[in-house]
């Protein structure tokens, strides 16, 4: 989450593809600033190549990603949320609708104290209700869940 808030924050998402403004270019590459960032912040190896297939899963899916929470959102644009809040959002919808070995329900969670650790007071809600509401409307089959379930109880 803090990568991929660092990544929108100096505007790296689309580096490397074909845009009709012409930018400065940036000082890091996006492909060195998760090396780094992975390298520097990960606690083993697996965290950080985690971290990194992550990153780049979210930033192949971003405009899917996107358009999904904006259905969602009232009276709200995407761009209008919070970088923070937004980066959080990306990660854990990304990881709700691509990753069939994350529970929903525990992607919700780990955003939601995401948003508490380092958002506002009125992040952790706002996240939270975007997210359920993401997963109500694209999310798995209840069928999917209620076997995920039994399997925590069993």
């Amino acid at each position: 989450m803090q990568l991929l808030f660092q990544l929108e924050q100096q505007n790296l998402f689309n580096q490397g593809r074909k845009s009709e403004k012409t930018e400065p270019k940036p000082a890091w590459s996006r492909d060195e600033l998760i090396k780094d960032f992975a390298l520097q912040n990960a606690r083993d190896n697996f965290t950080a190549e985690t971290a990194k297939k992550w990153v780049y899963a979210v930033i192949e899916n971003l405009q899917t990603c996107d358009e999904m929470v904006g259905t969602v959102l009232e009276r709200w644009s995407v761009e209008r949320v919070m970088p923070l809040e937004r980066a959080v959002i990306r990660l854990c919808v990304y990881q709700i609708i691509f990753c069939d070995d994350i529970p929903p329900k525990v992607a919700i969670n780990e955003g939601v104290e995401m948003a508490k650790k380092f958002g506002t007071a009125h992040s952790s809600k706002f996240v939270n209700g975007v997210l359920d509401a993401v997963y109500k409307r694209y999310g798995q089959d209840e069928k999917s869940e209620a076997a995920y379930e039994n399997n925590i109880h069993t």
